[in-house]
């Protein structure tokens, strides 16, 4: 077979191929709807490492999250205990999706007490997974999400 026959066929197949029904997409409001259902009033209880430490075991991390709400564009404002102090903060944050997986997406974002963070950390049913990076050391987060407070009184 010539060459441009050969790329002809490969592209009438592409063209011939199935494209996905645009109505059997999740909507973008469901998600985002089910996802500050999912954040707010949870506590993310889990590990992270620390590059500068690469022999350490992975520490227990956990953040409590007491409301995530949609505000413009990406941004949600998520309000959430930070820090060994117990202050909660409010925290605007990039929220990206890949198909229907939300992404926290962290870009030189500063956090009370702690520092400026860069982060990648994606949700997918009740557990979270990660990167981080901080001023002077970074690594890998996961865990699980779960209910700090009865759903029936969150709001």
């Amino acid at each position: 077979m010539k060459p441009t026959a050969l790329l002809l066929a490969l592209f009438s197949g592409f063209a011939l191929s199935p494209r996905p029904d645009p109505r059997q997409e999740p909507e973008r409001e469901a998600l985002e709807e089910a996802f500050a259902e999912l954040l707010t009033g949870a506590r993310l209880t889990g590990w992270f490492t620390d590059d500068t430490k690469p022999n350490a075991p992975p520490a227990k991390d956990s953040y409590t999250i007491s409301r995530a709400e949609k505000a413009d564009g990406d941004q949600w404002l998520i309000k959430a205990l930070v820090g060994e102090s117990g202050l909660e903060v409010p925290l605007y944050l990039d929220v990206k999706w890949a198909g229907d997986t939300p992404v926290i997406t962290l870009d030189q974002v500063p956090v009370p007490q702690m520092g400026t963070f860069d982060a990648r950390v994606l949700f997918h049913g009740k557990s979270y997974a990660g990167v981080w990076r901080g001023e002077k050391h970074g690594g890998e987060m996961a865990g699980r999400i779960e209910r700090s407070e009865p759903a029936a009184e969150k709001k």
